[in-house]
């Protein structure tokens, strides 16, 4: 079978197992451009199944591109609680006024013009042509990626844009009017079907007669992915203080760098010792503590860092103030923004 051979076999029998197949998602209701983007920005760096309920809440909030445009920062940030990578967000919300202000609130049916708005990249810009406007394009993701490389093969380094541009140039020629459908359905079978890290399900693919990796048993060696290098390990030690009335001592994040804008317990990049906490919290947060009840160890993983966190319980009094903003537990779940690394460190 030519390459050009194998890559029409696959379309058609891709496209022929995701319209028997496909799940019913809430963004795949009208292949909307808006509901498409905001799917897309959720899915970075997130599974299905995790977006699902956080969408549909989203789009509640923020139907339109104008309701995202005047959006609050602060609400909006709440909303994104537990998403990650915060920065998507506020990028969506600069797109979303870009879009209103200077293409009168039709969303751009170009790449060129899709690619200049904040946060979108050429994955998004593509997924967006393909799903939305059915133009001849494929977005090529992990899943993408996996699916090809294994199927072909492909023995480039997949974190590669080359093998990404490879890849699209290989398979673009054959669309044929089903760019929407094609995307959409190799990324469906790389998510449910041909999985990462030696667990695919090769005998439900529709592809597994003629797939190279499974007739030559190189499913475990495809796609090849350079080593990362190891993570930074950094200690935060973080300072949990419940006044007598209920309330919680937290503050502002910077609006530049990680979890921007977001808010948080007090704390500090280093490990600050027990006999040393009630001077660091009178010297920084101007808190002098009436007790400590408790100390955790914990660690949270960022893509390229770990925190190392000790968590410090304390008490203070209730007229305590100093440099915090001080919101009791529902405050906290409805109004305030937490990144997840602190939020799990919340003891009941």
């Amino acid at each position: 079978m030519t390459s050009g051979n194998k890559i029409e076999y696959l379309i058609d029998s891709v496209l022929a197992w995701y319209d028997r197949n496909k799940r019913d998602l809430p963004w795949r209701i009208n292949n909307d451009p808006y509901n498409v983007w905001v799917s897309e920005i959720m899915l970075q760096q997130t599974r299905i199944p995790s977006v699902v309920d956080r969408y549909v809440s989203f789009i509640s909030e923020y139907p339109d591109l104008e309701a995202l445009a005047n959006s609050d920062e602060e609400h909006l940030m709440k909303c994104w609680e537990g998403l990650g990578y915060y920065s998507r967000a506020t990028n969506m919300k600069k797109a979303a006024h870009m879009i209103v202000s200077d293409f009168g609130g039709r969303f751009p049916t170009d790449y060129e013009d899709l690619v200049r708005l904040p946060g979108i990249g050429d994955y998004t810009a593509n997924a967006i042509c393909a799903i939305s406007y059915n133009q001849n394009r494929i977005a090529v993701d992990g899943n993408v990626l996996r699916v090809v490389s294994r199927y072909l093969p492909v023995y480039e380094d997949v974190s590669k844009r080359t093998t990404k541009k490879l890849i699209s140039e290989m398979i673009t020629p054959y669309i044929n009017d089903c760019a929407g459908s094609l995307t959409q359905a190799v990324m469906e079978l790389g998510e449910i079907i041909c999985l990462p890290n030696g667990e695919p399900k090769c005998s439900e693919c529709p592809l597994f007669e003629e797939c190279f990796a499974y007739k030559n048993s190189e499913v475990e060696l495809l796609p090849v992915k350079k080593k990362t290098s190891s993570k930074t390990i950094k200690d935060v030690t973080v300072f949990i203080i419940k006044r007598e009335d209920g309330k919680y001592g937290i503050r502002k994040r910077p609006n530049k760098g990680l979890l921007a804008n977001l808010w948080e317990f007090p704390n500090c990049e280093n490990r600050i010792e027990s006999d040393s906490v009630y001077d660091y919290l009178l010297n920084n947060c101007h808190i002098s503590p009436t007790g400590m009840q408790d100390i955790r160890e914990d660690k949270h993983m960022f893509t390229h860092l770990v925190w190392s966190i000790s968590t410090y319980y304390l008490t203070c009094n209730s007229g305590m103030t100093g440099n915090l903003v001080w919101a009791d537990r529902k405050e906290l779940s409805t109004k305030y923004a937490l990144p997840t690394a602190i939020i799990k460190l919340m003891q009941e």
